[in-house]
């Protein structure tokens, strides 16, 4: 059944905040967070969709300030691809407009990772580890090293190598980011 996107918003009174937001997201994650979506009844669909139309109609009712920029740049292509595994028609072509945006706000630190944007690829890449769930993805938590080091944070640098060993211990990076651990913790004892 092809449903559509829900096109009147609640009164502000009724707006989660945005960890209420990202609960309401991870509790539809196990219906609809995959494709195909693991929808046990016709009912249950429409339960889903009633549900996922309010967090929709939640995010998009919300004032969102530049400091909560990159909640919103996760949250909606998340609800969106969720949508469109629902079977919400238009719902796939929002989730590339939106990622478009989020690439473009994770990249700050790429390209530049001076002191300014430094919080501000620190926003991209948990609002991205955020969208992911409970699993890691490699290039993310190895940006978060990354972030670390530039940030010129032993202790966060010794965390996120430790996190990074946890998820992805066999892989070539690990080696490196132990040894650039080893080497600055050397350097920082003289």
């Amino acid at each position: 059944m092809t449903q559509l996107l829900p096109s009147d918003t609640p009164e502000p009174s009724h707006l989660r905040d945005i960890p209420a937001l990202w609960a309401g997201i991870n509790e539809l994650r196990p219906k609809i967070g995959t494709q195909p979506p693991l929808l046990e009844s016709e009912a249950d669909r429409e339960r889903v969709y009633a549900t996922w139309s309010e967090l929709v109609r939640e995010a998009r009712a919300r004032v969102w300030p530049p400091a909560l920029e990159h909640d919103r740049l996760a949250i909606h292509p998340e609800l969106y691809r969720m949508g469109h595994n629902l079977g919400v028609r238009g719902s796939g072509d929002l989730v590339d407009r939106y990622l478009i945006g989020f690439n473009l706000a994770g990249a700050h630190l790429a390209v530049n990772p001076d002191y300014e944007r430094l919080a501000s690829a620190e926003q991209s890449l948990g609002s991205l580890r955020q969208l992911l769930g409970p699993a890691r993805d490699e290039e993310v938590e190895a940006m978060f090293v990354i972030l670390r080091l530039s940030q010129h944070d032993a202790p966060g640098l010794n965390r996120a190598v430790d996190e990074y060993l946890m998820w992805f211990p066999d892989t070539q990076r690990a080696l490196q980011f132990q040894r650039l651990r080893a080497t600055l913790f050397r350097e920082m004892s003289r």
